[in-house]
């Protein structure tokens, strides 16, 4: 159990907050060791309170996507420093329920499971009753029907699989049918009896849910969110639009949000560091962590092998063509230390030509380019209240690699030479002009640099060291991390600060 999980509970239980995890406790012990969301409903009459607890935790309060926002429903993420961790606490003032999308009805059973809540042996947290949570997993599911689980229960596809079936089995196997009868009776009054114990004998199918569902009280009418037909145009809309920006966010990956956001607004983290640092591999830990529940960006700032983007075509087929020339070096090389007389080398001869200047100029183009290009989806996704985190970034100083190529060119004679370096500077100055919120930089020795990427030379290694080193941008926030500890502590502390920037 992660420790802020434990705070959270303690926290609760001392400030005399009735509270309790109404669902999917089958799975509690891992909600709690932050591999799924936590559901906690609490009495609503505390909700100041709990937002100050939570608060004092150093929890962050986030803003839900339009299609997935629901009344008396909050998300926090709360993070556990020992662990680097990150949770999801669904917070939960009233039980709303209904299909996807829409969740039309609210149970007025909150003060029922609050009262007659247990607390769970393994985790130390207050659950609700499993003969409360059995019926509600039955109620919720029966309000979840669509029309079409009544096509595809018989191509295989039930409501009801996977997890949840696991859940039904476990509180099957927990609860009675005469503690079921009883809750049902209490709950939903005695018409509602036979199909709840037809489902808890028979499993739940659709029809046996369709069953329950016609059987609840009228009652029930009286605690809808929408009419049935309204309910139904707005459930639509809202499945449409989450089909568009996720289809949207695996083709065209424009910055639509989601998931869910920071409230106080979206950060852009920039890792950086010399070669064998694990830019790459903290900064890829750091925003897995971060994006199952969050609107997370990636971006990669280089030009290495890595990197996808079409733009930089010149400068892969450069890299290839050198490739192939020093290969041919090479063996011209050896030639000549047997004893054979060869001419200047075809690689030293292409790279003095004035077309391989040109297709050299245009690589170096292709890179400006494309960090222009990331650099304006870097903006428009914090702006959009993402949480960016990117490997590498741009800086104009002469020394980084990278930097501006070009820049020897501003001091020339030649009038278009140094129109051609103001411009590839340009996206190099925005930038500076727009830093990232944090910059971690992640400090290794160039042993280490060299241990990690034996292709490095030493001298190299500390040739690039130095330069890491010797960063600087403007108004960002630079923070140093020793990257020599184990990666999971790097991962941790890392999280750590930019938990603090949120």
């Amino acid at each position: 159990m992660l420790a802020i999980c434990e705070r959270l509970s303690n926290r609760l239980e001392d400030e005399d907050i009735r509270y309790c995890h109404w669902k999917s406790n089958t799975y509690l012990s891992e909600s709690a060791d932050g591999e799924a969301d936590l559901d906690i409903l609490v009495d609503p009459a505390e909700e100041e309170l709990v937002r100050k607890l939570l608060s004092e935790l150093n929890f962050k309060l986030l803003q839900t996507s339009t299609y997935s926002n629901y009344p008396s429903l909050e998300d926090f993420i709360g993070f556990d420093a020992r662990s680097g961790t990150v949770i999801h606490l669904h917070l939960h003032y009233r039980l709303v329920l209904g299909r996807p999308f829409l969740k039309e009805f609210r149970l007025p059973w909150e003060e029922q499971l609050l009262t007659d809540r247990v607390r769970d042996e393994d985790t130390g947290i207050y659950m609700v009753h499993p003969r409360h949570e059995l019926l509600l997993l039955l109620v919720r599911y029966a309000l979840k029907l669509r029309w079409r689980n009544y096509v595809f229960e018989p191509l295989g596809i039930p409501l009801v699989r996977g997890d949840v079936r696991t859940e039904f089995t476990d509180l099957r196997h927990t609860v009675t049918a005469a503690e079921l009868e009883r809750a049902t009776e209490r709950l939903l009054g005695t018409d509602c009896v036979d199909a709840v114990l037809a489902l808890y004998e028979n499993g739940p199918s659709v029809w046996r849910l369709r069953k329950l569902r016609s059987s609840l009280p009228e009652v029930f009418e009286q605690y809808r969110r929408h009419g049935k037909v309204w309910g139904g145009l707005v459930a639509a809309k809202q499945e449409l639009q989450s089909i568009a920006v996720k289809g949207n966010d695996k083709t065209l990956g424009l910055n639509f949000p989601y998931q869910k956001l920071v409230k106080k607004g979206g950060i852009s983290v920039a890792f950086i560091g010399a070669d064998g640092s694990g830019k790459s591999t903290v900064s890829k830990r750091v925003a897995d962590e971060i994006g199952w529940i969050t609107d997370t960006e990636q971006i990669y700032f280089g030009h290495g092998d890595s990197a996808e983007s079409a733009l930089l075509f010149p400068k892969r087929f450069e890299r290839w063509l050198a490739a192939q020339l020093l290969s041919n070096d090479d063996q011209q090389r050896r030639s000549e230390t047997e004893g054979e007389s060869t001419e200047n080398s075809t690689a030293e001869n292409i790279k003095s030509s004035p077309l391989y200047t040109l297709w050299d100029t245009i690589a170096v183009f292709s890179i400006s380019l494309d960090k222009m290009r990331k650099l304006t989806k870097m903006n428009t996704a914090r702006n959009n209240g993402y949480v960016v985190i990117t490997d590498r970034y741009p800086t104009v100083d002469a020394d980084s690699p990278d930097s501006p190529q070009l820049d020897h060119w501003r001091s020339s004679w030649h009038v278009a030479k140094r129109k051609l370096a103001a411009v590839e500077r340009r996206p190099y100055e925005i930038a500076q002009q727009y830093p990232p919120d944090l910059v971690i930089r992640l400090s290794i020795p160039p042993e280490t640099a060299v241990d990690r990427k034996p292709e490095n030379t030493l001298e190299r290694a500390k040739t690039r060291t130095a330069q890491a080193d010797k960063i600087e941008i403007p108004d960002a926030r630079v923070v140093d991390i020793d990257a020599t500890q184990d990666l999971d502590d790097v991962v941790t502390e890392s999280m750590a600060k930019i938990w603090a920037a949120l």
